[in-house]
């Protein structure tokens, strides 16, 4: 009888050592996959990392002038919800008012081709306030697929805007600058 219980004993013992070895294997293999996926996924070079800015393209011949706008790539990943590589990327534009009133503005910015084309585009659907004579920046991130990285040659932006006219009319105005 004893053997008997020296028997399950053993049996219990291996039984909760199934269970802890089968835990632990589970979470080595969740680390595993993670750090898979986190540090051998896409990933961008730190040139495209950092910022490509442009200033003094603007002809300054409105009441909004934009001293300077650039972009810049933030990382790369897989999309959850399709096959595709997404590539997040981020863009800035700053805006001086050059009048005594307020401005309401709605930015566009575009990454360009070597040819001028579109190869995304994002428009921050937002007004943006801009005080008179201040400057403010609007920067906004989006995502575009990876595979057109490669044709980004630079950034052209457009701005919109409802002036208010000495005579009470509106007058709605639009500029841009790079395409």
């Amino acid at each position: 009888m004893a053997f008997i219980a020296s028997k399950r004993k053993h049996f219990r013992n291996k039984k909760k050592w199934f269970l802890v070895s089968g835990v632990v294997l589970a979470c080595l293999a969740l680390l595993i996959g993670f750090l898979v996926s986190r540090y051998w996924g896409p990933t961008l070079p730190a040139e495209q990392k950092q910022w490509k800015e442009f200033s003094g393209d603007d002809p300054g011949n409105h009441s909004l002038k934009v001293v300077s706008h650039g972009y810049r790539m933030s990382r790369v990943y897989e999309s959850k919800t399709s096959d595709a590589t997404l590539v997040e990327w981020e863009w800035a534009i700053n805006i001086q008012n050059r009048t005594n009133r307020r401005i309401d503005v709605y930015v566009s910015y575009t990454l360009i081709d070597q040819a001028r084309l579109p190869v995304d585009v994002d428009v921050v659907i937002a007004k943006q306030e801009i005080p008179p004579g201040e400057t403010v920046t609007v920067q906004h991130e989006t995502e575009m697929n990876s595979a057109d990285i490669g044709r980004v040659a630079a950034g052209a932006w457009e701005l919109s805007w409802q002036e208010d006219m000495k005579s009470g009319r509106k007058a709605f105005r639009s500029k841009s600058m790079g395409f």
